[in-house]
């Protein structure tokens, strides 16, 4: 497919192609075992805030490829143009995650950030209070 021209877009995937690479780099010299305890909780409590941030990208970019893919829009939808019958496949075939992971993730992502009406209005997420916080 083309290349982002979206500057958001781009320096989005830097971050987190940056974020990616830094954090493999470190979790392969870091053997945990010899951390001191301070460290080890500190380490513990910056991992979990990442992965939440890292879940939210996650159900929020599934279920909005399950939305560009919908059959409605035909040879437009989003699964059809790299080759995929379904958003399912296309999201299984980019991350190696099962069919029902996909569909936990998609479902999890429209309750959280809502769906579009037929009209193509938002429809307001069941409940934002589960969204990513800084807490």
């Amino acid at each position: 497919m083309e290349e982002s021209l979206d500057p958001l877009a781009q320096r989005a995937l830097a971050a987190a192609r940056s974020a990616l690479s830094l954090l493999a780099d470190v979790v392969a010299e870091a053997p945990f075992t010899r951390l001191a305890d301070d460290d080890l909780v500190a380490l513990l409590e910056v991992s979990e805030q990442l992965g939440r941030f890292v879940d939210a990208a996650r159900v929020g970019l599934a279920a909005e490829i399950v939305e560009r893919s919908l059959p409605l829009r035909g040879n437009d939808a989003l699964c059809v143009a790299y080759g995929c019958r379904t958003a399912s496949e296309l999201i299984t075939r980019l991350t190696g995650v099962s069919g029902r992971e996909v569909t936990r993730r998609a479902r999890l992502g429209a309750a959280l950030v809502g769906q579009r009406s037929l009209t193509g209005a938002v429809v307001p997420a069941v409940d934002s209070s589960l969204g990513v916080t800084d807490d």
